[in-house]
């Protein structure tokens, strides 16, 4: 158990757990999007302020030394900008979450998605099963052979070679088809209609949310499970929201007192208890599979 204590101590070393804001009374500063960006080493980037900007960094070697392992390979040090940030969550929320052709941009990402990897594992997948099939039908050959044959037959002991060597090729068949079924339960679900009819539940909102007062914007990001993922290896940045029906009530909440005006034909609450079946019974998944990227090519 101390072991086990140990070495989650150490993992975590540098990195302050959670999403909230820092509570701590001596406190001077909380940062908007503090515990929601992560390095694509895995670490939560913490915040600092470089010319009167605000920047997150990812700098494992400052509060990790001794501990090559954690920061060899990885940059000294990661910044990025967060007015940057909060530009491109504008343009997210305005047009992928509450905008008015939020449907029909999430259609278009569906369609444009590359299925070739699961594709090529769905291919796969049915071989292997004609294999196995086929492995099947040729041990069962063997064995109505080896029941008419004398134990001590030559003949018979390459009837059980044979039958080893198929049993082989099964056991290798079988490890295989695990291996797809890990990479898909790796690859997030992709949406349905029926998942995307989600959005159809959040009222339309004009309003630039990134303008209105950091609490409110904090609690929205919080509500919709907002992440933010830096790659620097190819400068992108990859924002992911979740959607579970059952909290469509204190999204919407969040999202119309972080928006100045709410145009007057948008309902202010939404009725999930209402929504679509697969939209009430699939909170664990919806729109979460498709994270809704906004990727930002150039230098952070």
């Amino acid at each position: 158990m101390f072991d086990q204590i140990t070495a989650t101590r150490l993992a975590k070393r540098g990195s302050r757990a959670g999403s909230d804001t820092n509570t701590h009374p001596l406190t001077t500063r909380s940062y908007l999007l503090r515990g929601l960006i992560f390095c694509q080493c895995g670490r939560r980037m913490d915040a600092n302020i470089r010319g009167g900007s605000v920047y997150y960094r990812c700098y494992p070697r400052g509060n990790n030394r001794g501990r090559p392992d954690v920061y060899t390979g990885h940059p000294k040090t990661i910044h990025i900008r967060e007015q940057t940030l909060l530009d491109a969550l504008g343009v997210f929320y305005a047009q992928r979450v509450f905008g008015p052709h939020r449907r029909e941009l999430l259609a278009a990402d569906l369609a444009g998605l590359d299925d070739t990897l699961s594709t090529q594992r769905e291919q796969d997948r049915e071989r292997f099963q004609r294999t196995l099939a086929d492995i099947a039908r040729r041990q069962n050959n063997l064995m109505r052979q080896a029941q008419d044959a004398d134990p001590d037959d030559p003949f018979t002991a390459g009837i059980r070679e044979s039958y080893n060597h198929l049993a082989a090729d099964r056991t290798a068949t079988l490890a295989a088809l695990t291996e797809l079924d890990t990479q898909d339960a790796a690859e997030p679900t992709r949406p349905t209609p029926a998942d995307a009819a989600l959005l159809d539940h959040l009222p339309v909102l004009a309003a630039n949310l990134t303008q209105a007062p950091q609490e409110l914007q904090r609690q929205l990001y919080q509500a919709t499970r907002l992440t933010i993922g830096l790659h620097h290896d190819t400068h992108e940045v990859t924002m992911t929201i979740r959607l579970p029906a059952n909290d469509l009530d204190t999204i919407t909440g969040a999202a119309v007192a972080a928006s100045p005006e709410t145009p007057p034909d948008q309902p202010n609450s939404v009725d999930a208890v209402g929504a679509p079946g697969a939209t009430r019974t699939h909170t664990g998944r919806i729109l979460s599979p498709l994270p809704l990227p906004i990727g930002l090519r150039g230098p952070h």
